[in-house]
Order: structure tokens, then C-alpha cells, then sequence
């Protein structure tokens, strides 16, 4: 089986991205606050008001730190790049079909990021994305299918 051939698209997800990462912290200030305001017994009208600023604080402070910047995504044939940074490895989350949910595992170690790909911004490259998504293998060290990948195809990886 050939690699897929190299892509390289940028990831931000777009404005469905960016409306998930504000409102659903909003959503969440908003019916705790209903919630506090409710076993105080405010009455309407105040627990409005708390819920609506509660909900609006929220979403500056999420929109405030929702906003990492769009990141260089790459395939070169062999391994995936981040902002010229080698992968360990990529895994597609959630794939609905005009956008995927990637997470991202730095070659060096330390936490992953999530990396949100929408087919408008990809633009020519998101065939390309896709298909080296779910056709590149990762590998260990040696060359060999990382044991967790053939786990997931059913075949044991060699010498293990």
C-alpha cells in the first residue's frame, strides 16, 4: 500500500469552532447562575439579569482564550508536522464530514492538542486531509505499526 500522498491545510475550525468554545462556557455560567438564583428565590427579573451577565462574562473570558491562533498542519509522506514540529501522532476524534476534531500528540512528550479542521478553510487541500488521516499508519521507532494502531486493526503488532 502506497502513503498518501503530502497535504498541508491550516487548522482553527472556523466560526463553528469559535461559537462552541464561547458558548458553551456561556451556556454553562448562565444555568448555574439560573440554578444559585433559583435556591436563593430571586425572583424573575433578577435571576434574568444574573444568568444574562453571568452568561456574557463568560463568553469574553472564553472568547479571550479560545483564540490560539490557526496552526500549519502536514503530511509529508511519512509523519505529521505541526507548525514544523514532528507528531508522535494524529488521531481523528470526530469526523462530520465538512469538519473533523483531530487531537495531536507532540513527538516530545507534554499534552495533546486538538486541532479542529473545516473543509471551507482547508480549501483544495481537504481531500488530501482526509484521506491521509485514515490512510497514514503511525509507527514506532523501529518502522513497525505502533502497537495501539494494530490493536485497533486487529493484527498484532511484530515482536509483541
Amino acid at each position: 500500500m502506497h502513503a498518501p500522498p503530502p497535504v498541508r491545510v491550516v487548522c482553527s475550525g472556523g466560526g463553528l469552532w469559535q461559537a462552541l468554545l464561547t458558548g458553551l462556557p456561556a451556556l454553562a455560567a448562565a444555568v448555574f447562575a439560573a440554578w444559585l438564583c433559583g435556591h436563593a428565590g430571586l425572583d424573575a427579573p433578577a435571576t434574568a439579569l444574573l444568568a444574562l451577565g453571568s452568561a456574557a462574562l463568560a463568553a469574553a473570558l472564553a472568547w479571550r482564550g479560545a483564540q490560539p491562533g490557526p496552526a500549519q498542519l502536514g503530511w509529508d509522506g511519512q509523519a505529521w508536522w505541526l507548525d514544523e514540529q514532528p507528531l508522535a501522532s494524529l488521531t481523528p476524534m470526530l469526523d462530520l464530514d465538512r469538519w473533523v476534531l483531530l487531537r495531536a500528540q507532540a513527538a516530545g512528550g507534554g499534552s495533546a492538542r486538538w486541532l479542529p479542521a473545516a473543509a471551507r478553510q482547508a480549501g483544495a487541500g481537504w481531500h488530501g486531509l482526509r484521506v491521509a488521516v485514515r490512510a497514514a499508519r503511525p509507527t514506532d521507532a523501529a518502522g513497525a505499526p505502533a502497537a495501539w494502531f494494530a490493536a485497533a486493526a486487529g493484527t498484532a503488532a511484530p515482536g509483541r
